[in-house]
């Protein structure tokens, strides 16, 4: 129930089948926006083959990967998919969630050869912080090593993932506020599994800010020069972000303005939405940065509850949430509703484009469709976010 009424908003204002329901494609936007929204999550299922970029390391959860794919694929093949099927979709997905913790808790506990009952609290919080090793810094060798070894990787965390420190003050917050509750460690990693990409989101709002600062103003870019003569970890604490990445791999990732070949710039909120910028801590999902454009559209789809909108609607709207915005746009906003018979989609191309305009800041330019190859978005992958695979041999020798 609670979930239906989570996604009612949206499902009331997208387009609809002659059944009353939504095709594939518009279910798949609502996943994406419900995950996103609500969890920072990016549902692995939901991404095209050729831009998943994780190898896998688990043949139970590629098993269980699988079969989210499966249900998924089957439940979006149907030809009706009302809000209860969406629902129950939503629910699948956070299941495989808690289901991967469990398997993680597994492996924390039968590395240090302890089991979840009866254990001190020293091995208990030993026990949460190989959970969270497991879970941020994912590596098909760590149920191979001994536990002084895995003792050694969170002696050097902090060298591979630089907000290691605040993570753990984190954990130890959540754990005095979950001990009050349910005081199990199944409970208490899968409040940290749902509860750490809120976290994440810290490191997503100092890189917007710290982007803000370098940004073209109205423009909502930033030159290339700026950011490649710029260290993150010199205006953020303890940042992932590298802003390592090349001009091939910057065209990949679809953030890169190239209207002027001699001052290349990026797209601030292109850049913070890229999906190499998500952190691959799950077999099902990754943790993204959330799109504050989706924020502004949510308002608009409550209050339309309809998937298309006249000039006037959404004339008022904009004015309602940017006061300021210029007559020239809402004229070129009038002349787009016109062009679209009077009544503009409110998902489709013209409108996001139209956004980005106003907010450009907020909302993402959608770049032409490119045939960015899956090595390109790994390349990309390996370069926003500190490399983690990169980055664990150099401390394993």
């Amino acid at each position: 129930a609670e979930l239906e009424a989570q996604m009612t908003p949206l499902f009331e204002a997208l387009p609809k089948t002659e059944g009353g329901g939504l095709d594939a494609a518009s279910a798949k936007y609502a996943l994406k926006r419900h995950f996103l929204g609500h969890h920072h999550w990016r549902v692995e299922a939901l991404v095209p083959d050729e831009d998943q970029v994780r190898s896998d390391s688990s043949l139970r959860m590629q098993g269980l990967a699988g079969l989210i794919a499966d249900v998924l694929k089957s439940t979006l093949a149907g030809s009706h998919i009302g809000l209860r099927e969406l629902a129950m979709l939503a629910a699948t997905v956070e299941k495989a969630v808690r289901m991967e913790s469990a398997d993680l808790l597994s492996k924390a506990l039968a590395v240090h050869g302890v089991s979840a009952q009866g254990i001190d609290e020293e091995t208990r919080d030993l026990v949460l912080q190989t959970f969270m090793l497991f879970y941020i810094l994912p590596d098909s060798d760590y149920s191979q090593q001994s536990s002084g070894r895995i003792k050694q990787y969170l002696g050097l965390a902090q060298r591979v993932y630089p907000a290691w420190k605040e993570t753990l003050e984190w954990v130890q917050v959540m754990k005095q506020a979950v001990q009050s509750e349910r005081n199990t460690l199944q409970a208490l990693v899968e409040d940290l599994v749902f509860g750490y990409p809120h976290f994440f989101s810290s490191q997503c709002s100092s890189l917007r800010d710290l982007l803000l600062k370098f940004e073209q103003p109205g423009t909502g870019h930033v030159p290339l020069s700026k950011l490649r003569s710029t260290s993150s970890a010199d205006h953020i604490p303890n940042s992932i972000w590298q802003f390592s990445e090349s001009d091939e791999e910057l065209h990949a990732m679809g953030v890169l303005a190239e209207s002027d070949q001699k001052h290349n710039s990026i797209i601030i909120s292109n850049y913070i939405l890229a999906d190499s910028n998500c952190l691959p801590s799950s077999q099902v999902v990754s943790i993204c940065c959330r799109s504050e454009c989706d924020d502004l559209l949510t308002g608009l789809e409550g209050q339309l509850r309809n998937p298309t909108a006249s000039a006037q609607q959404l004339s008022d709207w904009t004015r309602a949430v940017s006061p300021n915005v210029s007559q020239e746009l809402l004229e070129k906003l009038e002349d787009i509703v016109n062009s679209h018979g009077g009544s503009l989609p409110i998902h489709g191309n013209a409108f996001a484009q139209w956004m980005h305009s106003v907010f450009p800041t907020q909302c993402p330019y959608r770049q032409d469709a490119r045939a960015s190859t899956a090595q390109s978005i790994k390349n990309a992958a390996a370069g926003a976010i500190v490399s983690l695979e990169r980055r664990w041999p150099s401390v394993r020798q």
